[in-house]
């Protein structure tokens, strides 16, 4: 499915320049609709993948753009023009050459990430041939994030909290790719942050809401005893957990700050929740959304 050689990638290779910006503005304009104000997108295709996006963006949505380069060349260039870099495995170059993309990410003072410990082959590749997991290897290039982690060790984990790096956990896209279980209740058990992703949308359209109820029906299925904590904690891995990690202008609704917020309608589905935070979890939809408030 995915990969230089799979559908996507012969699909992108295969469409028009105008037809690619009409898909990201539609899919834009449905995150909109769906509750999102803002969203961090692996950019592929160099710079033109980063200048397609940013004339497809609506002014209404923010994008974070993380570009890939093709060649470590292209780096330097790419750094300029994005808001850093996004590896789709620690296996896109040599070793020693993702060592230095990372760091010149740092060094720009701009965001490095990375896929990693997505598919049980590529852990035990890893394992294999470098005696360490993905999860360790990716953690010496001091990450700005980490993206699935499905397979991650409970080492893996606690080594994340330890260096206080977040993962992005994409539990729709995993099942659907057959790639294994979000590892939602151990990522919470050891105190890691987490983040709400799709990777990618070709695969599942962005839809927060869904991701929310797929996050709590996973969750659930691991551990019967999740409730209001673990709600909450879901929560705010699709609200308040990404923003300052990539550098959004929002803020608590607060006084004096930039509040970005949605307001829902509590009726219909969302009448008499015992609990708001599995309610809202399990229940809320786009067609609960009344306001969506994001600053200039």
């Amino acid at each position: 499915m995915v990969g230089p050689d799979g559908v996507k990638f012969d699909f992108l290779r295969s469409s028009s320049k105008e037809s690619k910006v009409r898909a990201i503005r539609s899919t834009a304009r449905d995150m909109i609709r769906t509750g999102t104000v803002a969203y961090c997108d692996f950019r592929e295709g160099g710079i033109e993948g980063v200048e397609l996006l940013r004339a497809a963006n609506p002014p209404t949505i923010r994008a974070v753009v993380l570009s890939r380069p093709t060649k470590p060349e292209d780096v330097t260039k790419l750094l300029r023009n994005s808001d850093g870099i996004g590896l789709p495995s620690l296996d896109s170059f040599e070793w020693e050459k993702v060592k230095t993309i990372a760091r010149e990410a740092k060094r720009s003072d701009k965001l490095f990430a990375v896929h990693v410990a997505e598919t049980e082959g590529a852990q035990k590749k890893s394992e294999e041939s470098t005696g360490r997991t993905e999860v360790e290897r990716a953690l010496e290039l001091d990450p700005s994030f980490l993206v699935h982690g499905t397979w991650a060790t409970e080492e893996d984990f606690e080594a994340m909290r330890r260096e206080d790096v977040p993962l992005v956990v994409c539990g729709r896209s995993n099942n659907l790719l057959c790639s294994g279980d979000p590892p939602l209740k151990t990522a919470m058990e050891k105190g890691v942050e987490i983040w709400i992703g799709t990777d990618n949308a070709t695969v599942c359209q962005p839809d927060i809401f869904r991701e929310l109820s797929f996050s709590w029906a996973a969750l659930r299925l691991h551990d019967s005893k999740a409730g209001s904590e673990e709600a909450r904690e879901l929560l705010k891995a699709a609200t308040i957990n990404p923003n300052s990690g990539l550098g959004l202008p929002f803020g608590p609704i607060e006084e004096g700050a930039n509040a970005a917020f949605t307001v829902l309608a509590r009726d219909g589905n969302l009448q008499r929740l015992d609990d708001l935070y599995t309610g809202l979890v399990n229940r809320a939809r786009p067609d609960n959304i009344r306001t969506l408030f994001c600053p200039s």
